[in-house]
């Protein structure tokens, strides 16, 4: 592979089978100008070109950021994918840059924004909001002091929609927002108050965040015969009722069928959750 153009030290862009990609590797720019060989030994990463994401855009985010702020960008995405031990999207690299950048550069003038949708993202997302604080306060150590805990909201729903978009084209509000109702239907359905920090909250948010996923991806699971799913059906007649809902819920948003598997699967998790929660 040869040097199409060095952006800075350690970034380089250059091409693949006819397709730009980006570089990355300690020193691989160098001294170096158009035309040089890169050798193979010095490519750490490769980051290619998406839709919404192209090598222009991936060079320009690059060029403004310094070597210390794409190392700290860097630990925060190599944080995520140890703490949440789950795939996703590795252009999370320089959408999330250049939101931190911008974020920084904003709230140097005072602005800070505010995410209307921060409690649920805290509520629905907290394996990945509890990691956004770590890299909040690493950003306030290393980039700026007075870094906004309010963007712990946002950077959760980068690394959100990056484990989406592995998969599926959706974005992690309206997941977020179709898990939040889901959820409202469970509670007034089974009349129930839910302890958030309980893992049987999250086990059954988690349930949600993968089945949604999974009906994002339109992948249609067969439905093998299983006397357990008639002894669901007939044994838990209220949480069947509510798993109905939910199932009428989805098809009215998203034209989605809940097979009766995944339908005996959300009753149980149903009366697992209603079981260690409050009446109301």
């Amino acid at each position: 592979m040869k040097i199409i153009k060095r952006i800075n030290n350690n970034v380089v862009l250059s091409k693949e089978d006819e397709v730009e990609v980006i570089l990355m590797g300690k020193g691989i720019g160098f001294q170096t100008k158009p035309g040089d060989l890169i050798p193979a030994e010095r490519i750490e990463k490769k980051y290619y070109p998406e839709d919404d994401l192209t090598v222009e855009h991936m060079s320009k985010v690059m060029t403004k950021a310094d070597e210390k702020q794409m190392a700290v960008i860097y630990e925060i995405v190599r944080l995520f994918r140890e703490s949440v031990g789950t795939d996703f999207n590795p252009n999370v690299y320089f959408t999330l840059m250049d939101h931190i950048l911008f974020a920084i550069s904003r709230q140097k003038q005072d602005i800070v924004l505010t995410n209307p949708m921060h409690w649920e993202i805290k509520k629905i997302y907290a394996k990945e909001y509890a990691v956004s604080l770590q890299a909040v306060e690493l950003i306030r150590k290393e980039l700026y002091p007075d870094f906004s805990q309010e963007e712990a909201a946002f950077i959760t729903l980068h690394f959100v929609n990056a484990q989406i978009e592995k998969s599926a084209n959706q974005s992690a509000y309206e997941h977020t927002e179709l898990t939040n109702n889901i959820l409202r239907i469970v509670k007034y359905s089974m009349n129930i108050e839910y302890d958030e920090n309980s893992s049987y909250f999250q086990r059954f948010v988690t349930h949600i965040r993968y089945y949604l996923i999974r009906q994002s991806q339109e992948k249609e699971e067969p439905v093998l015969a299983n006397p357990m799913i008639a002894l669901a059906f007939s044994s838990y007649p209220k949480e069947k009722e509510t798993a109905d809902s939910i199932k009428e819920y989805l098809f009215e948003q998203k034209g989605w069928h809940v097979n009766d598997m995944e339908l005996m699967y959300l009753i149980l998790h149903i009366g697992n959750l209603a079981a260690h929660s409050k009446l109301t």
